[in-house]
């Protein structure tokens, strides 16, 4: 009975039936409880895409979200987001995401491929590029209080594109911005607004 429970003891068991695709321990070796892993198992055979992603675009992909794939040899798998990483990288600004993708014999553990992915479907604030203003390292608007006095608004951004940049997070829609003579105001000055002709901003 003690050599079978010595046995018992000398059994490792994955939690989830796949493929061992690598592994640290070699027979012979003494496994420790600390350190890396002893083997990676690709669960039932399945193997997913690592993605990063800018900071702001982040908060535009949900779990679920769909996306394609482009594998070197050009052809195109379509797969979808099952995690979001909390943590984004301080140096580089980037976050990452993992794509669920079908069984595919092309498929390689380590390979590399593209990922297009397809943001949530909802409308999103934006101000004309030129309105921002960068200062000491900060981002921000030059917005109108009730009383029409100038105020520093501190923003993130997002995408951009054909002249104007998505606000992430910032002053509520509908505040009004200086959108020109930015360089001759200063916080605290009050000024007249003009509105701009329809269409002209939104």
């Amino acid at each position: 009975r003690d050599v079978e429970r010595r046995q018992a003891r000398l059994q490792l068991r994955a939690p989830v039936g796949g493929t061992v695709i690598a592994r640290a321990l070699r027979p012979g070796d003494i496994a420790s409880s600390g350190g890396e892993p002893l083997f990676r198992i690709a669960r039932d055979g399945l193997i997913e895409l690592e993605a990063e992603l800018p900071e702001a675009d982040l908060a535009r992909i949900g779990r679920g979200a769909s996306a394609q794939v482009t594998l070197p040899s050009g052809r195109v798998l379509n797969g979808d987001v099952r995690i979001l990483s909390p943590e984004v990288d301080g140096s580089t600004r980037l976050g990452r995401v993992r794509v669920r993708l079908p069984r595919d014999s092309e498929l390689r553990v380590g390979g590399s491929a593209k990922a297009t992915l397809t943001a949530s479907a909802r409308p999103v604030p934006t101000v004309p590029e030129s309105a921002v203003q960068y200062a000491a390292g900060s981002t921000y608007l030059l917005a109108l209080d009730q009383r029409d006095r100038v105020q520093r608004a501190p923003v993130r951004l997002g995408a951009r594109g054909d002249g104007r940049v998505e606000v992430v997070s910032g002053p509520p829609v509908g505040t009004r911005v200086v959108l020109s003579g930015t360089g001759i105001v200063t916080p605290g000055e009050r000024v007249r607004a003009v509105p701009r002709r329809p269409g002209a901003a939104r």
